[in-house]
C-alpha cells in the first residue's frame, strides 16, 4: 500500500518522494523518479533510485494500479556524499587560506581566485577572473610568464619559483609559488596556483 511504502522511507526524505509521486499522479511527470533512502528489514537505511508508473485508471480517472523497481545506489550515494564533504572542506581551506590561491587556464588566463588573493592584489574577484596572470606582473617580466612559466608547467606539470605581480594599488608584491597541472573529469586541463607573499 502507499502507506506502507510511506513508512520505509527516511524522514529526511519523505517529502521529495511524496512530491515527485503526486507529481506523477496528476500528470506533470511521465514516470515517477526519486532517490531516497528506504528502511531495510533490519532497520538501516540504503540509498535506492525509484521508479515506477500508473498502468491502470478507473472510470473516474483515478490510479488504480501502480507498478515500479528499486535499484539499491547505497554505494554511489555514499560516494557522492563524500566527494561533496570533500568539496566543503576544499571551501573552506580556499576561503580561508592566508596564502593566495587560484586555478588558471594554460594561456593563464585566471579562472577563480581566493579571497585571500583579492586582499592581497587589491583587486576585487570580478576585476581578477578572466585577467591574464602575465598582465599582473611588472611589464618587463611578462615574457618571463609567457615563454617561460607557462611551458615548464606544461611540460613538467608543475613550477615552482618567485613571481612578481602587481598589486591594484601600483605595489609589487614578491610571491613564493608552487603550482601544479591538474585535469578535470572531462579531461580539461588547468593549473592550481599557490603562492605565499
Amino acid at each position: 500500500t502507499i502507506e506502507e511504502w510511506r513508512s520505509k522511507i527516511h524522514p529526511a526524505d519523505l517529502e521529495v518522494a511524496i512530491q515527485r509521486l503526486n507529481d506523477h499522479l496528476e500528470g506533470k511527470i511521465p514516470i515517477y523518479t526519486a532517490e531516497m533512502r528506504y528502511r531495510c528489514k533490519d532497520g538501516s537505511y540504503r540509498w535506492i533510485l525509484s521508479r515506477g508508473l500508473v498502468t491502470n485508471y478507473d472510470e473516474d480517472n483515478k490510479p488504480l494500479r501502480f507498478i515500479g523497481t528499486h535499484n539499491d545506489i547505497h554505494e554511489r550515494k555514499l560516494h557522492d556524499i563524500a566527494n561533496l564533504e570533500d568539496k566543503r572542506r576544499y571551501k573552506i581551506l580556499f576561503d580561508y587560506s592566508v596564502a593566495l590561491i587560484c586555478t588558471h587556464d594554460l594561456e593563464g588566463n585566471i579562472l577563480n581566485v581566493n579571497p585571500y588573493a583579492t586582499e592581497l592584489l587589491k583587486f576585487s574577484y570580478d576585476e581578477l577572473v578572466n585577467k591574464n596572470i602575465a598582465d599582473l606582473v611588472p611589464e618587463k617580466f611578462r615574457k618571463d610568464v609567457i615563454n617561460e612559466y607557462l611551458p615548464a608547467i606544461i611540460n613538467n606539470s608543475r613550477a615552482e619559483g618567485i613571481l612578481r605581480m602587481l598589486a591594484k594599488d601600483g605595489t609589487i608584491k614578491h610571491l613564493l609559488y608552487k603550482n601544479y597541472l591538474f585535469s578535470n573529469p572531462e579531461g580539461e586541463k588547468y593549473i592550481i596556483a599557490f603562492a605565499q607573499d
